[in-house]
């Protein structure tokens, strides 16, 4: 009886890898894909299925592959989506691969990182129809980038780390498009100065802005009608290069924005993270801005980075127009309070939340009196502990890893038992 009940189990295991293997394989041509570039990038392994190929035992795959039709389980299967993340500390060593990714044809998702594709991927993007969120790591000098280029119908977010061609009406044409990050320029990176139709899809825009990326806009290399039209922006991210030679003609001045945008990030060059290069020493090269006017309307703002200064003339810079509740946070070698002359040089609304990271910022040059929470890590400005807080609407307050010097003040002690106290 035992017997029986094996063989019976065998037979039933037998007809199932049988139907299993001939049924469930990658359509070919996308498998020969596949195959080469693993092959390309990771050596020259022999591989049989690509779908489960991992570079190392815990990373996932990077071919997921999925049933051509959902509704048919033993059909073809089909690329679904694309992981692949490879760096090398040689900035000449970028693996290029060569085959047009588009043969994926029915690829939701692509996340490349270390690796340079075609650019005729790019100009043919528009073919992936189910394309929903892709990152690329770099794409190949020619051909370039088209001028009119089309994105892919169901596109909800794109980004790139480098990126070489016009930032054209096609991204903010979009029917569907709600998040575009572009971080570094390359060569033939520029932003249009078009006007674009009204947007109701775009919410948060990440660019490179550079003395070249346009000419007719000004510093901010973004046409006034660009943000004006992105009516559902909400977070806009600029990353300033004013360190490559060429020298902004104008000063900061930031296009009308809409009620709509409550966060603005502003980056220089010596706070972004570029692959391969080190982050720049010498600040004779490096050029400053007087800090633009902010929206009131903000409710998040971002500085990092060297490139500010104060207007030596004004004094200070009010910021207590903006709306109560600001949360502001001031990263990296920024050093524009620091240098200002007078006290104080900001006023912060009601209610700020402010944030220093690894900073050079001397806090007696800011009015803290509307700060409900001061948080200071790494701040390596030479200084007393701040003592110019409204200790009664205090929330919360983190010093740590920060050169202040002499004792905390008696009048810390005010501080109320509930409020979130790190002091170190």
């Amino acid at each position: 009886m035992k017997l029986i009940k094996l063989i019976i189990i065998l037979i039933i295991s037998i007809f199932y890898l049988l139907e299993t293997n001939s049924a469930i394989s990658l359509v070919k041509d996308q498998n020969d894909a596949a195959i080469q570039i693993i092959k390309h990038i990771y050596g020259g392994e022999d591989i049989i299925n690509p779908c489960n190929y991992k570079p190392d035992p815990d990373t996932p795959p990077i071919f997921v592959c999925r049933a051509s039709n959902e509704y048919e389980p033993q059909s073809e299967l089909t690329v679904k989506s694309i992981l692949i993340n490879v760096f090398d500390e040689d900035p000449n060593q970028v693996i290029e691969i060569s085959n047009d990714l588009t043969i994926f044809k029915d690829v939701q998702s692509i996340d490349i990182q270390g690796v340079s594709i075609p650019s005729e991927t790019i100009n043919k993007l528009y073919k992936l129809e189910n394309l929903k969120d892709a990152v690329f790591f770099k794409h190949s000098e020619s051909p370039s980038i088209d001028e009119d280029l089309i994105l892919p119908k169901k596109l909800e977010s794109l980004g790139f780390t480098f990126f070489g061609g016009l930032v054209g009406r096609g991204f903010f044409e979009s029917p569907t498009l709600r998040v575009l990050e572009i971080v570094i320029p390359s060569e033939g990176y520029r932003i249009t100065t078009d006007e674009i139709p009204f947007n109701d899809q775009l919410q948060s825009l990440k660019l490179p802005l550079t003395p070249s990326s346009s000419n007719l806009a000004g510093i901010t290399g973004i046409h006034e009608n660009i943000i004006s039209n992105l009516r559902e922006l909400i977070q806009l991210k600029l990353m300033i290069f004013n360190h490559l030679g060429k020298r902004f003609e104008n000063p900061i001045t930031l296009p009308t924005l809409n009620s709509k945008l409550i966060s603005l990030e502003i980056y220089f060059q010596d706070s972004v993270v570029i692959p391969f290069q080190e982050k720049i020493v010498n600040t004779n090269d490096i050029q400053f801005f007087n800090l633009p006017t902010i929206n009131k309307d903000i409710k998040y703002l971002t500085i990092s980075g060297n490139g500010l200064f104060l207007d030596r003339s004004i004094g200070f810079t009010d910021l207590s127009n903006v709306n109560d509740g600001l949360e502001i946070a001031i990263e990296g070698n920024c050093k524009f309070i620091t240098d200002c002359i007078g006290r104080p040089c900001i006023k912060l609304p009601l209610q700020t939340k402010l944030s220093l990271f690894d900073t050079e910022v001397d806090l007696q040059k800011i009015d803290l009196s509307n700060v409900t929470s001061l948080s200071v890590l790494g701040n390596t400005q030479p200084q007393p502990y701040p003592s110019d807080i409204n200790f009664k609407s205090l929330k919360k307050i983190e010093i740590r890893d920060s050169n202040f010097i002499g004792d905390i003040p008696k009048a810390y002690q005010q501080i109320d038992k509930n409020v979130l106290v790190d002091i170190e």
